[in-house]
């Protein structure tokens, strides 16, 4: 038994002078902004089309470990991607493909203890 029905319609609500709209934040303009007040700007990764997240990633790593944007694209050709998936893979990754946020490790990571130490804790390592 329904006590009460009722659709609410933000934007058919009126707002008062000097309220900020709460909604705004949905915009991709207020998105972008609030990403560059704390990343690079090259670092902002535009993808246009979702299904494109993981060329995106990969092509990140790939980058991220010292491969060029070029060689990637031939990667994503011999896999069979679409004309348009490279196009808009190439456009993300372009600007991080350009700067030098991606920096090189100058040597290999190295465990500063020996890989038979015993672990202290109490968690069990999977």
């Amino acid at each position: 038994m329904p006590v009460f029905e009722f659709v609410y319609d933000a934007r058919g609500r009126l707002m008062e002078a000097g309220e900020t709209d709460l909604y705004a934040g949905y915009q991709d303009e207020t998105i972008k902004a609030q990403w560059a007040a704390v990343l690079a700007p090259e670092n902002i990764l535009i993808i246009e089309e979702p299904k494109g997240i993981a060329d995106i990633l990969l092509g990140v790593l790939a980058l991220s470990a010292g491969g060029d944007l070029s060689a990637y694209m031939d990667d994503m050709t011999a896999r069979g991607q679409t004309e348009e998936r490279r196009k808009h893979t190439s456009e993300a990754l372009g600007t991080l493909a350009m700067s030098s946020a991606l920096v090189q490790p100058s040597k290999p990571l190295v465990l500063d203890r020996p890989a038979e130490v015993q672990r202290r804790g109490k968690t069990k390592r999977l």
